[in-house]
């Protein structure tokens, strides 16, 4: 038994229909830039995270769906929640928009201007 056989997307698919959508590739550059920028000057609470555990904060921030379960073997938990693929356009850019926001106000420095203006 395989995810695709009991309903669940693989990355190869889910990556295969975002980038159907033709302004997809410039916007998702912008959001891994920002969260790449995030990740390499802020830490959270004195951690130091990933971009894309600064993804997860920041979902949860815009639509405040996410959700914490235990792990199948008990030894931790699980967070739950929408995927940035599945945004609409205008949700991803209050995402986008979120992270710049958030950045600004705390010292981040985006350099890869470019990209910003592109999308």
């Amino acid at each position: 038994m395989n995810a695709r056989s009991i309903g669940i997307e693989d990355d190869e698919a889910r990556n295969a229909r975002h980038l159907q959508r033709p302004e997809a590739d410039v916007a998702a550059k912008r959001k891994m830039v920002a969260l790449t920028e995030l990740a390499t000057q802020l830490k959270w609470h004195g951690e130091k995270l990933t971009p894309d555990e600064w993804k997860i904060l920041f979902m949860d921030a815009l639509t405040r769906e996410m959700r914490v379960v235990p792990s199948i073997d008990g030894l931790g938990v699980v967070s739950l929640g929408r995927s940035s693929s599945n945004l609409s356009k205008s949700e991803f850019s209050d995402l986008i928009e979120l992270i710049h926001q958030f950045g600004a106000n705390h010292g981040v420095v985006f350099g890869d201007q470019s990209v910003a203006e592109d999308a």
